[in-house]
């Protein structure tokens, strides 16, 4: 069956990490860019592997330092989180000798400050608009993203917060021990949810998406994914910006 072409942005969480060479081969055999969102400690304690990345054309973002629940910060402690990863990317780049491309954040767990079920964000809650500025004053934006049309994620704020959020959560999380309540518990468990349309839960041809992944994610399976991704016409590019 042959599938309608759709223009979509591959990122990746929870980088770098060991192992992760075979991924970034894989992308570039692919010709694949990605967004990594990486933190703090991670990028401590495999700077080798972070500069690969860029090194290979990709862009670094910031994950947070220790990946919590910002819900469960203070607005102190988020400061601190965004401020400190923020340095040791700007310290890489410098170290590869190349210009960083822009500034992007995403919240770990995708918790942007409230406690709140997805999608139901208030945007003007004190503590989601403290740390929107904290990020604001620290030159971060939101990559210009287009044609993301489901209707559930202009509502959600999504589209307009600095915050990077995700259209399409690939679920490959739900595989780690510990998530088999989500039940998802293969490669082919991901892929029969890829084949589904389900436009109120990020999958519908008629937009383009925002695909989140993991870094961690054993080599056949992240690899399996994307493949089944490429497949169905997904073309992975970076916002015209990077």
């Amino acid at each position: 069956m042959k599938y309608p072409k759709v223009n979509s942005y591959l990122t990746i969480d929870d980088a770098p990490c060991e192992k992760l060479e075979k991924k970034i081969d894989f992308l570039e055999k692919h010709h694949i860019k990605a967004i990594w969102f990486c933190c703090g400690k991670d990028l401590k304690q495999y700077p080798e592997l972070a500069e690969a990345i860029i090194q290979a054309g990709h862009v670094l973002a910031n994950h947070s330092m220790d990946h919590g629940f910002f819900s469960e910060l203070t607005v102190d402690e988020a400061r601190y989180q965004i401020l400190e990863c923020d340095n040791i990317i700007e310290e890489i780049y410098s170290k590869a000798g190349i210009k960083r491309p822009g500034k992007f954040f995403r919240f770990p767990y995708l918790d942007n400050g409230q406690k709140a079920d997805y999608g139901r964000t208030d945007w003007q809650h004190p503590h989601v608009m403290a740390i929107q500025k904290i990020l604001k004053n620290r030159g971060y934006e939101h990559p210009p993203f287009k044609n993301i049309n489901h209707p559930w994620y202009k509502q959600g704020g999504f589209d307009r917060c600095i915050n990077v959020d995700c259209s399409y959560d690939s679920r490959d999380w739900a595989l780690a021990a510990g998530n088999e309540s989500f039940g998802f518990h293969s490669l082919d468990d991901l892929v029969a949810r890829l084949e589904q349309e389900f436009p109120s839960e990020g999958r519908d041809i008629d937009s383009n998406e925002i695909v989140l992944t993991h870094a961690w994610v054993p080599f056949d399976i992240y690899s399996g994914l994307i493949k089944r991704m490429l497949e169905k016409s997904f073309h992975f590019i970076l916002p015209e910006i990077l």
